[in-house]
């Protein structure tokens, strides 16, 4: 399987962060997020101090619903989940355009501001 890697980074925000996970998705741009189908969950190692990276390997083609199709241009939609004071705590969700055949990644416009409906009732936000 072809894959495409897009980096993805977490800066504690505090030192008793005890660890962070990310949670990602593929779906066709347009779409929303379902959590349900096809939700990956990776831990964010330490890569130095207060700093979290990982490589993310997402599929370099996502089939299209609504012709069956495969596609390279789809939505990427992440968020952390963070374990801090023996708590757990929810970003809020962000997405960005991956576009494999341009061999880049955007964020959309006005990221990372939450996307409604994509946290099907439950705040994923900071608090």
């Amino acid at each position: 399987m072809n894959t495409y890697t897009v980096k993805k980074e977490f800066r504690d925000f505090a030192d008793d962060i005890e660890a962070v996970n990310i949670h990602y998705l593929c779906m066709p741009t347009g779409l929303e997020a379902n959590w349900e189908a096809g939700r990956v969950t990776r831990s964010m190692p330490i890569v130095e101090p207060g700093i979290r990276r990982l490589e993310l390997k997402l599929p370099a083609q996502i089939i299209d619903p609504h012709g069956g199709r495969p596609i390279s241009r789809y939505t990427l939609f992440h968020y952390f989940e963070i374990f801090r004071g023996g708590d757990r705590h929810f970003s809020q969700v962000y997405d960005e355009i991956v576009d494999v055949r341009a061999n880049r990644s955007r964020t959309s416009p006005g990221a990372p501001s939450p996307l409604p409906g994509t946290t099907r009732g439950k705040n994923r936000e900071v608090q």
